[in-house]
């Protein structure tokens, strides 16, 4: 593995690793010596008994290691065997083309192959660097850092408010009894600067429970505190308490359990769209069947399974059995200035101008498919706008965005 350090001298080097070391890096944000602890017990114990055979990077700089299918962190937290992925409902727009972003032909820029052996995934390697960009682990295990150590539970996606002031949104989202949903949305690369946390394009799926908003959430994000680079990345998040004390990203805690050996999430996504020019999409489904929330990228067949949060993790909570609204949107976060939603452009660019979703349909309680009939929102109008259609190829959907604003 040329350039890059190995998984297991990665490993060793965090059991000596040491407060001082990383806090006056000039990233750094980590708030004390016990929060530095806390950062570095939670990787040994990601990766306690973990082995990978071979490691490479993406284009943004981000390691990967091949491991074991069946002896990643959240199989082996669980117990349970790896699931077998079935066919999500509906047909593929584009059968057999997937989101392949690895092969045996492709090359890091070491030279090392980005591909896995069979039987093996290949998973984000999430480092100290990166953790101690935050300042506890509350703070970089939640959806945005200012969600960390909040009070009460964060406020649903459909529904921001003054309590929720840091984030802003604009979204579509229908109240309707679901076993998930699907869309094919634009992939654009808004600037994210440093008074600015993130700006992304995502699916909810969504239940309202005592312990506070239950989700499945996934999309595209530009995020640089996170992933050290202002390239789009693939990603997810779950919470089962309203932000509160559970969810984390990807495969950051032993959550996410990863079927696809070719299409890791937390890859960096170079192919995006142009204002003016070609538009690059992701055709992505979540779809509850056998106990698992399964997440689907380029195809509803089992091949393009990436794979699945456990639907035990929102016990006792409704989303075990299903969710009760669906939601299609775009977020921001902020610490002072937000920023670009999509493209930048507001919502009445339309095509290959504005960012949009589309074809947005939602599995009904029987599993079957159905178009969507959503309700728009835009809270901020003058920061992000979002125009709801429906019309011919594209069944229901919507453009959205917008350049943002000072919070």
């Amino acid at each position: 593995m040329a350039g890059i350090q190995s998984f297991a001298d990665f490993y060793h080097g965090l059991g000596k690793a040491e407060h001082a070391t990383y806090q006056n890096r000039p990233n750094s944000k980590v708030r004390s010596e016990d929060a530095f602890e806390e950062q570095r017990d939670h990787l040994l114990k990601l990766y306690d008994g973990v082995e990978a055979t071979h490691s490479f990077q993406d284009t943004a700089g981000q390691v990967f290691d091949c491991i074991r299918a069946d002896s990643q962190p959240a199989v082996l937290r669980s117990g349970k065997p790896l699931a077998t992925p079935p066919p999500a409902p509906g047909a593929d727009v584009r059968p057999g083309k997937g989101l392949q972003v690895l092969h045996a032909a492709r090359q890091d820029g070491h030279g090392n192959a980005m591909a896995c052996p069979e039987g093996f995934v290949a998973v984000r390697r999430v480092t100290l660097d990166e953790l101690t960009r935050f300042e506890s682990m509350a703070h970089f295990l939640r959806k945005g850092p200012r969600h960390a150590d909040r009070k009460k539970p964060e406020a649903p996606p459909d529904t921001p408010s003054a309590a929720n002031a840091t984030h802003n949104y604009a979204h579509a989202s229908q109240a309707v009894s679901n076993l998930g949903g699907r869309s094919l949305f634009s992939v654009w690369s808004p600037e994210v600067g440093p008074r600015s946390v993130f700006s992304l394009s995502q699916h909810w799926y969504v239940a309202a429970s005592e312990r506070g908003v239950q989700t499945a959430e996934v999309g595209w994000q530009v995020y640089p505190q996170k992933y050290g680079h202002a390239k789009p990345v693939l990603f997810s998040y779950w919470t089962a308490d309203g932000y509160h004390s559970t969810g984390s990203y990807s495969n950051d805690g032993h959550d996410f359990v990863q079927v696809s050996a070719t299409c890791p999430l937390g890859f960096a996504l170079d192919h995006v769209s142009v204002v003016g020019g070609a538009q690059a999409e992701l055709d992505i489904a979540y779809f509850l069947s056998g106990g698992n929330w399964w997440l689907y990228v380029g195809g509803t067949a089992p091949e393009n399974a990436i794979g699945y949060y456990p639907a035990s993790q929102y016990a006792p909570g409704p989303m075990t059995s299903g969710a009760l609204k669906v939601d299609f949107g775009g977020e921001t976060c902020t610490n002072a200035v937000f920023p670009p939603m999509g493209s930048g452009a507001f919502a009445a660019g339309g095509y290959r101008q504005s960012a949009y979703h589309r074809n947005i349909q939602y599995f009904d309680a029987n599993g079957a498919v159905q178009t969507a009939d959503l309700v728009a929102s835009e809270q901020w109008p003058d920061s992000y706008t979002i125009e709801l259609q429906n019309a011919g190829d594209w069944g229901e959907y919507f453009y959205y965005g917008g350049p943002g604003r000072p919070a």
